[in-house]
């Protein structure tokens, strides 16, 4: 067989093979911004680095898929490291917050799961620390939103979990201003 037909046999099929591809969809934990609601401040709270689990950390959604299972679900990916998305999701809800001099908020993921038609969770630890060593607030959180079937139900809802992880901080903050008792805000 002509090597000319063989090379060009193998263009086409690669060439199907990248056209038969479906595309991939890129998702975000950041709320578009509402022209009416902007912030008349920058946020005076700076955010730290967030830690994820491993298990969550890849740039392709992580759902998982019965009690045992979890799955990478290719064309359905994070357009930013997952820690990245979160960091500036916070950032982003905290703009505008008034702090005093100094704040800042570390969060440690310790769970960020994902159900297709179900759940979308998120656990966290967080610390608020204010300008003084004495105004240091450890607090925990949780939030557990129910979603419809679709990625777009998901995210939808890890964004929610993370409005309602950027309210507990903001209820916070008061607490850590000098003078204040440091005390994390109740469960909502």
């Amino acid at each position: 067989m002509n090597i000319r037909l063989i090379a060009a046999s193998l263009l086409l099929v690669m060439l199907a093979a990248c056209a038969s591809a479906p595309p991939i969809r890129y998702y975000t934990l950041l709320r578009p911004l509402d022209a009416g609601a902007l912030p008349q401040q920058a946020s005076m709270i700076d955010v730290d680095a967030v830690k994820v689990p491993a298990a969550a950390d890849y740039p392709q959604l992580v759902v998982r898929q019965g009690a045992e299972r979890v799955a990478l679900v290719e064309g359905q990916q994070w357009i930013a490291p997952l820690p990245d998305e979160i960091r500036n999701g916070l950032t982003a809800r905290l703009a505008g917050i008034a702090a005093p001099d100094g704040v800042r908020l570390s969060v440690a993921i310790t769970r960020f799961e994902s159900v297709l038609g179900g759940y979308a969770l998120v656990e966290a630890q967080w610390q608020l620390r204010g300008a003084t060593r004495d105004a240091t607030l450890q607090c925990a959180f949780r939030r557990v939103e129910p979603v419809a079937d679709g990625f777009d139900a998901l995210v939808a809802g890890h964004q929610r979990a993370l409005d309602a992880l950027a309210d507990a901080v903001s209820r916070a903050v008061p607490t850590v201003a000098p003078g204040a008792a440091p005390a994390c805000p109740p469960a909502v």
